[in-house]
C-alpha cells in the first residue's frame, strides 16, 4: 500500500468518525459506536483485543431559559447539570467571604467577579483537586440555593470560550448555568426582587462506556499507544481526538504482518474530555503493578492540524531513546516542540513512565478549537496523520532492540 492509499484510508476514517458518527461524549451511542469501530479494526489487524468497561452515564442538553424583570437571558446550561424549574428569588456572591454562611435558600445564587474567574474542578476528579476550590465547592453546595447561576468571562487557554461554564461536574449536587459577564450585570440591574425563572432543561440516563485495548506480541516489555477516543458534545472531535484514534488504526493496519520485539499495545482511552476521566482511572487500575513494563508510552492527541507543523515532546526519557524518537520523528518530517501537561500521558509520567506526546505544533490554535463547533474533520489534515503512524511504526522497530525498522505494508 502506498502513501495514497494510506491517505485514502485516512480520509475515511476520519469522515467516519466525525460525520457518519459525530461527537463521542462518554456514555452516548455515539461512543460506543466508535468504540465499536475501533475494537473490530484492532481483530481485523490482528490484534488480541479486550475491553475495560465502567458503568457511567449519558447526558443531554436541552437548552435553559431564564427571565427576570420582564426580560429574557442569554444563558447555558452547565456541562452534566441536573435539570430545574425555578420560581424565586436571586442572591449574588463575588467572594469566598460572601459564601461564608449565605443564606440562598428559594433563590438562584448568581456568582461573578473572583468565583467565576476560572473553572472549578470536579469535586472527585482522581488526578488533581487543591483544598482551596475543594472549599469553594463545598460553600455553593451548602449554600442552600436552588440553583447556581455563573457570569464569566473569557476562557482563552481553552477554544476562547465567552462565557465559560465555572461548574462542570455531574456529581455537583445542584442545577447550574453559566452566562457572559454583561449579562449577568444586565440581569442585576433588571432584577427588581420579584420572581426569576430558571428552567434548565437535561436528562441523563444510566449508561456503561470502555476503553478498548489491542495488543499484539508476547508478554513482558511492551510500547504502550493510547489516544482517547470520546469527544465534547460541541463539534464532532475531530483534533480532539478522532485524528489520534485514526493514527493509532492506521499503525495497526501497518503492522498487522509484522513481527515485533516489544509487544505492542494500542488503547482507546475513553474519558478524558469528561469530568471524572473514568477511562483513565480504569486503565491506571488494570495495570496496577504494569506499568514497569512499558519501555515507552506514546499519547496521540491533536495531531493532523492542517497548519503548521506536527511535533513531539519527551517526558522521563533516556538519552539513548531520546536519540532514537529524534530520528524516527524526524525522518517523517514530525520536529521537536512544546511540552505541555493536559494531555493523557501527564497520567504515565506521573507513575514513572517514560512518554512521548504527538499533537501539533501550533498548540495555541488547537486549544481555540478543540472544545468548539469549529473541531470538524476539515482542520485535519489525513495524510500527515499516515506521516505520524509511519513515524510511530519506525520508532517501534528500533525499540525492539533488533537493530531493524519493523516494516509496515510500505515504507513510503
Amino acid at each position: 500500500m502506498d502513501r495514497d492509499d494510506y491517505c485514502g484510508m485516512a480520509e475515511t476514517l476520519l469522515l467516519t468518525l466525525c460525520d457518519s458518527i459525530g461527537a463521542r461524549p462518554v456514555g452516548s451511542r455515539e461512543n460506543r459506536e466508535a468504540t465499536e469501530l475501533f475494537s473490530a479494526w484492532m481483530e481485523e489487524c490482528g490484534f488480541k483485543v479486550a475491553h475495560q468497561v465502567f458503568d457511567c452515564f449519558d447526558w443531554k442538553d436541552h437548552g435553559t431559559v431564564l427571565e427576570a424583570g420582564g426580560e429574557v437571558f442569554e444563558v447555558f446550561t452547565g456541562p452534566w447539570s441536573a435539570e430545574v424549574d425555578f420560581q424565586g428569588g436571586l442572591v449574588l456572591a463575588s467572594t469566598r467571604k460572601d459564601l461564608e454562611g449565605i443564606d440562598a435558600r428559594d433563590a438562584v445564587l448568581l456568582i461573578r467577579g473572583e468565583l467565576a474567574a476560572e473553572s472549578l474542578v470536579p469535586k472527585n476528579f482522581p488526578f488533581y483537586n487543591p483544598e482551596d476550590q475543594r472549599k469553594t465547592v463545598s460553600l455553593l453546595e451548602g449554600s442552600g440555593a436552588s440553583a447556581i447561576l455563573a457570569a464569566t468571562g473569557c476562557k482563552m487557554e481553552i477554544n476562547g470560550a465567552c462565557p465559560f461554564p465555572v461548574i462542570e461536574d455531574g456529581d455537583f449536587r445542584l442545577p447550574n448555568a453559566y452566562m457572559t459577564e454583561s449579562e449577568g450585570q444586565r440581569l442585576v440591574e433588571m432584577y427588581d426582587g420579584g420572581q426569576l425563572s430558571l428552567r434548565i432543561s437535561s436528562s441523563s440516563s444510566p449508561s456503561r462506556a470502555c476503553n478498548v485495548v489491542g495488543r499484539k506480541g508476547g508478554p513482558g516489555h511492551r510500547v504502550l499507544l493510547i489516544a482517547h477516543i470520546d469527544s465534547r458534545s460541541e463539534g464532532s472531535g475531530a483534533i480532539d481526538n478522532a485524528a489520534g484514534i485514526v493514527a493509532l488504526m492506521l499503525v495497526a493496519e501497518m503492522l498487522q504482518d509484522s513481527d515485533m520485539g516489544p509487544a505492542v499495545e494500542m488503547v482507546a482511552v475513553n474519558g478524558e474530555d469528561h469530568y471524572a476521566n473514568p477511562g483513565e482511572v480504569v486503565l491506571l487500575r488494570e495495570n496496577a503493578g504494569l506499568l514497569g513494563d512499558i519501555v515507552l508510552g506514546i499519547n496521540i492527541d491533536g495531531a493532523g492540524y492542517r497548519h503548521g507543523d506536527t511535533a513531539f515532546s519527551l517526558y522521563g526519557v533516556d538519552e539513548t531513546h531520546t536519540a532514537i524518537v529524534k530520528d524516527s520523528m524526524s525522518a517523517y518530517g514530525i520536529i521537536e516542540g512544546d511540552q505541555w501537561r493536559q494531555g493523557d500521558h501527564s497520567l504515565l509520567v506521573q507513575n514513572g513512565v517514560p512518554a512521548l506526546a504527538i499533537t501539533s505544533a501550533e498548540l495555541v490554535e488547537i486549544m481555540s478549537i478543540a472544545h468548539s463547533p469549529d473541531d470538524v474533520s476539515d482542520v485535519v489534515d489525513p495524510c500527515r496523520l499516515v506521516d505520524v503512524a509511519h513515524a510511530v511504526v519506525s520508532l517501534i522497530g528500533r525499540l525492539s532492540g533488533a537493530g531493524q525498522a519493523i516494516n509496515p505494508s510500505s515504507s513510503d
